[in-house]
């Protein structure tokens, strides 16, 4: 306390240069240690904040994903968009947790200031083990089930007249269905009736199929 007493002297009280050279001493020494030791509390703060907001979306999309199911058992009709936007949000966001974790782990457990993340650590991967099971067993599941559509193939039908009416490329639907009917790469326009294929759903508005 009397070293930070003198150096406030210095600062206000003291004749040049001593007020250059206190000055200096603040703004490369003090400084940049008080950043360094609030930074990881500040990092634990936005680990929380995090943590928080995936509950806000886990449970939110929770309830909206069972309410949806229930319209849909009785519209029979495949879910909205916004499913397809939550769960490309929640994506976005493992990545990012699964990144600000591994800033979390590279902060050496020696230093003092690196205890908060030891302990906002076992609280965050038991938050984040959430995420990780909303998203292995809700958003793939709505994805994989409802990113195609099929369609039978009826007397007159031609691949064209397929891809048109879903706004597909015929590339895209000889990709898609080439292992089930080989004959497709070869002559597109060789359809039988009967074949069911599969076409990507929005591929008109830009969403990808991976």
């Amino acid at each position: 306390m009397q070293f930070l007493e003198k150096i406030w002297k210095l600062l206000f009280l003291a004749q040049m240069p001593w007020q250059l050279i206190a000055a200096i001493v603040v703004i490369f020494v003090f400084i940049p240690c008080a950043v360094v030791k609030l930074v990881p509390c500040l990092l634990v703060i936005l680990l929380y904040i995090i943590s928080f907001t995936a509950n806000v979306i886990i449970w939110f999309f929770l309830f909206t994903e069972s309410q949806v199911s229930q319209f849909l058992r009785k519209c029979n009709k495949n879910p909205p968009f916004i499913v397809y936007i939550a769960g490309d949000a929640l994506v976005t966001l493992k990545k990012s947790i699964e990144f600000l974790l591994s800033k979390a782990k590279s902060f050496s457990p020696k230093k003092w200031y690196s205890l908060p993340f030891i302990v906002v650590f076992a609280y965050f991967s038991y938050q984040y083990h959430y995420i990780d099971i909303l998203f292995d067993n809700t958003v793939r599941y709505w994805h994989e089930l409802n990113k195609y559509t099929h369609y039978k193939v009826k007397d007159g039908d031609c691949l064209g007249k397929i891809a048109q009416q879903y706004h597909v490329p015929m590339p895209v639907i000889i990709s898609e269905n080439s292992s089930r009917y080989p004959s497709l790469t070869s002559d597109p326009d060789d359809i039988s009736k009967g074949w069911v294929l599969r076409i990507p759903r929005y591929y008109s508005s830009g969403i990808k199929n991976d």
